[in-house]
C-alpha cells in the first residue's frame, strides 16, 4: 500500500479517519477489509451509537464475513429499553466475550437486567470471559439477582464495585458464582469484607478499597494449597 492509502495501514491514523465516517460508511468499511473490521465496529459502537438497534442491524452481515470474528465489547451508552436488550440478547449476546455495563444501577435497571439475564441465560454470554460493572452495586433486595444468573462457562475475570454493610445476599451470590465458575482466576474492583477463598483458582486480586486483616488471612491461609501459587506475593496484588 503506497501513496495516500498508506495512512489506512497505520492503526492510529485509521481510527482518526473512521471517526469521520457516517454510520453506514463504517458498516461498509467493516465489510470490505478484514483489517478494518474491528476498528470500524469499535468506532461505531463507541462514538456513533444513536440507537442500539442501528448497530445490531449492521452486525449480522459482519458476522458472516470470512475475517476473524472480532471480540466485541458492548458498552450501552443510551438508556436501556426492553426492545434493545431483547434484540441484543437474542441475536448477538453469544458473540460477546468482554462485557462492560457502564450504566448507573438504579432499582429499575437492576430488575430489568436481572430479568433478561434469567430469560436468556441459556445462550447469553456463552463466550463471555470478562465482565465489568464499573458503577457501585449496593447490597439491597435486588443486587444478588444480578450475580446469580451470570453465565459462568468461560468466565475468567470479574471486575465489580461492591458496597455492602453486612454479610447477606452478595457474599452468598459470590460463593455460588465460585462454585459455578471455578475457572475464575481474577477479581478486580472494590469489595468490602468478603471471603475471597471461595474462588479456589484465584490467581490475582486487585482491590481498589480497604481490605481487612481478616480478609487477607482468609485469602492466604484458607484457600487450598494446590490452588494458590506458593511464590505469589499477595501484598503486591492486594492494593
Amino acid at each position: 500500500m503506497t501513496g495516500p492509502h498508506i495512512a489506512l495501514s497505520i492503526p492510529e491514523l485509521l481510527i482518526e479517519i473512521l471517526e469521520y465516517l457516517s454510520v453506514d460508511d463504517l458498516a461498509v468499511a467493516a465489510l470490505v477489509c478484514k483489517n478494518w473490521l474491528v476498528p470500524a465496529v469499535d468506532t461505531k459502537w463507541r462514538t456513533q451509537m444513536v440507537k442500539l438497534s442501528q448497530v445490531l442491524a449492521n452486525l449480522a452481515p459482519i458476522g458472516k464475513t470470512k475475517a476473524r470474528r472480532p471480540i466485541f465489547t458492548f458498552i450501552p451508552t443510551i438508556p436501556i429499553s426492553h426492545d434493545h436488550w431483547n434484540r441484543f440478547l437474542e441475536n448477538y449476546a453469544n458473540r460477546i466475550s468482554r462485557l462492560i455495563l457502564d450504566v448507573e444501577f438504579d432499582r429499575a435497571s437492576i430488575e430489568l437486567i436481572s430479568g433478561l439475564l434469567e430469560k436468556f441465560g441459556g445462550h447469553f454470554g456463552a463466550n463471555l470471559t470478562f465482565l465489568d460493572w464499573p458503577h457501585a452495586i449496593y447490597d439491597d433486595d435486588h443486587s444478588g439477582a444480578l450475580i446469580d444468573p451470570l453465565p459462568a462457562a468461560k468466565l475468567q475475570k470479574v471486575k465489580l464495585k461492591i458496597t455492602y454493610s453486612n454479610a447477606t445476599s452478595l457474599p452468598n451470590s459470590f460463593s455460588q458464582l465460585a462454585l459455578r465458575a471455578p475457572q475464575i482466576s481474577q477479581l478486580d474492583g472494590v469489595f468490602n469484607s468478603f471471603d475471597f477463598s471461595v474462588f479456589h483458582q484465584l490467581r490475582f486480586l486487585s482491590h481498589g478499597g480497604n481490605i481487612s486483616t481478616l480478609d487477607y488471612h482468609r485469602l492466604t491461609c484458607h484457600s487450598p494449597a494446590s490452588s494458590l501459587d506458593q511464590d505469589t506475593n499477595y501484598s503486591d496484588t492486594l492494593r
